[in-house]
């Protein structure tokens, strides 16, 4: 799975509603699993969204301004 994959799974996650797990501890089989308080992980969940689609603009190629606004992908590309 390439990062750019990883992050929108992340993301559908954290939109689905898949709590927050916080882990504290070097080692994750010695680490205490905290949850924070409802407002806290609502301020939390939206601070990672705004961090993940940063970091998916960022990996996200921009459209070639070459290309038709209206262009259909070839039927190569629908079909791969």
């Amino acid at each position: 799975m390439s990062d750019l994959e990883s992050l929108r799974a992340a993301r559908a996650r954290l939109v689905e509603g898949e709590p927050i797990r916080i882990l504290i501890g070097h080692v994750m089989h010695r680490s205490v699993e905290i949850r924070p308080a409802a407002g806290f992980m609502a301020s939390l969940r939206a601070a990672f969204l705004c961090d993940i689609d940063e970091a998916i603009a960022v990996l996200t190629p921009p459209p070639d301004p070459a290309a038709p606004a209206g262009a259909l992908p070839s039927s190569d590309e629908r079909t791969a």
